[in-house]
């Protein structure tokens, strides 16, 4: 849709110019509610956790330790949600004019870093793809926090968000949004 194009903030983002980056950001979903069905571990819960998370020097001290917390992840997640952080409050208005929110590139969630037990996230799987269909359907593209936000319109129910503690540096400057807010998880779930 050259409209959308011609409107959207930061045109030259990942997601709006490189297919193949799009189809492994798209398939977090799958991949996960893959591993949740097939479960070979035996394991409760399955999390999706961006490769770049970290970026080398947020984790260092974390030698010897376990990431994330199991005990903290567990005291959040549950069983019938998908456990997500969410990075600013959630705006419901959004939810009338998909598009629009699409065109400002305007996250609420944090995609690196999401899971919980196998039942929600295989009905997750499903609508997940659906909106993809439908924003593609309509000619706009934003990122996998964009069709998170889009299923969250229609299926509140399946989320469980946590929201992302805000940096102090952020909040000292007054500076919004944060620029780590996306990386929020590796000291969030740190161990005690």
């Amino acid at each position: 849709d050259h409209d959308f194009i011609s409107e959207v903030r930061r045109p030259g983002r990942p997601e709006m110019n490189l297919a193949g980056y799009n189809v492994v950001m798209f398939k977090k979903i799958d991949f996960v509610a893959q591993a949740a069905k097939e479960n070979v571990f035996n394991s409760k819960m399955f999390f999706w956790v961006d490769a770049g998370y970290g970026h080398g020097s947020l984790m260092r001290g974390f030698q010897g330790q376990a990431w994330p917390d199991f005990a903290k992840l567990s005291r959040a997640v549950d069983p019938h949600r998908m456990y997500i952080l969410s990075i600013r409050d959630l705006d419901n208005r959004d939810c009338h004019n998909l598009r629009d929110m699409f065109v400002k590139h305007k996250s609420s969630m944090a995609g690196g870093f999401f899971g919980g037990y196998p039942a929600p996230l295989l009905a997750m799987r499903d609508l997940y793809h659906a909106a993809i269909e439908k924003t593609l359907g309509a000619g706009y593209m934003d990122d996998d926090q964009a069709i998170f936000y889009a299923v969250y319109c229609t299926h509140p129910h399946l989320f469980r968000f946590e929201r992302c503690p805000r940096n102090f540096f952020c909040d000292l400057l007054n500076i919004s949004p944060c620029w780590d807010s996306w990386n929020c998880p590796v000291s969030y779930y740190r161990g005690d």
